[in-house]
């Protein structure tokens, strides 16, 4: 992705994006695809790939044919938000990801468009219903003219999309390697078997208005956070707050404009550090 200079400011990128999501409610069901392909229907197999960042299998598209995943909700589709995060690996410019209620290429309110790369790659999704959409589930569509593997497919409701909180102070991004083991061999060389990688985040603030205060007390209290720094950032993690890193949550009766802090600490163990995930 390159960098966007035209829309650039002096000493930043755009402001950070917190989309917070109901994490108690995983909208899809089968989306990791380990034991069978039950809710994934037309065309498509699930087959074994060694190359997926996830688990053993995938689900696999050849030519000119989709898959399609239907997602219930409680109730009315009007009005609500969702994001949708999935690992795409595909052959072809042509691959399509629809979101829609009856025929997902007709009624969609989001289409992802030409998704081709050898490795798996994250895109997550970010969209409203409109208030006259009163269909109570959605499809979740994937198309390809060539082959197309796809995994770990989510849906959350989204909460709350913060898109106001400034660039921090001071900020800070690693990628924790979590080891499983490490062997030396007979010529002394060490090999380390990495079992993946967990994002942490961290960013201060000097000054947050009262109104700033009260999306990170949102922030702190939410259950999954889709974190991206700023929009030059070639990922998006999936966050909650993290206590054993900073434990004060409230400032409780400090004046306005006071100095605070964000701390988040990813929830998947990601296979490499992201270098090209996707949010729009």
């Amino acid at each position: 992705m390159p960098h966007a200079w035209e829309s650039n400011v002096v000493g930043g990128v755009a402001e950070p994006r917190f989309v917070l999501c109901d994490g108690s409610a995983q909208l899809i069901a089968n989306g990791d695809l380990e034991v069978n392909a039950d809710g994934w229907t037309y065309s498509g197999t699930r087959v074994a790939d060694p190359l997926t960042p996830f688990g053993d299998y995938v689900y696999q598209i050849d030519g000119d044919l989709t898959v399609t995943y239907t997602i219930p909700v409680a109730g009315s589709l009007a009005d609500r938000t969702f994001a949708l995060s999935v690992f795409v690996r595909g052959t072809e410019s042509s691959e399509i990801i629809h979101c829609g209620v009856n025929d997902p290429a007709e009624d969609h309110p989001y289409t992802m468009t030409e998704i081709s790369n050898t490795e798996y790659k994250q895109y997550v999704y970010v969209f409203t219903w409109a208030s006259y959409q009163t269909a109570s589930s959605f499809k979740v569509q994937f198309y390809t003219a060539g082959t197309l593997q796809i995994d770990r497919v989510r849906c959350w409701e989204v909460t709350n999309d913060i898109t106001t909180m400034p660039l921090a102070s001071e900020d800070s991004y690693e990628f924790l390697e979590l080891r499983q083991a490490r062997t030396t061999k007979a010529d002394q060389t060490i090999t380390d078997y990495v079992l993946g990688y967990r994002f942490t985040a961290g960013l201060k603030y000097d000054f947050l208005t009262a109104q700033q205060e009260v999306y990170r007390t949102q922030i702190s209290e939410a259950d999954l956070v889709l974190f991206r720094p700023h929009t030059d950032t070639h990922f998006v993690a999936t966050c909650r707050w993290d206590e054993s890193r900073y434990r004060r949550r409230y400032f409780h009766n400090r004046y306005l404009g006071h100095v605070g802090a964000i701390e988040l600490i990813g929830l998947d163990l990601l296979p490499g550090k992201p270098v090209e995930i996707k949010i729009t």
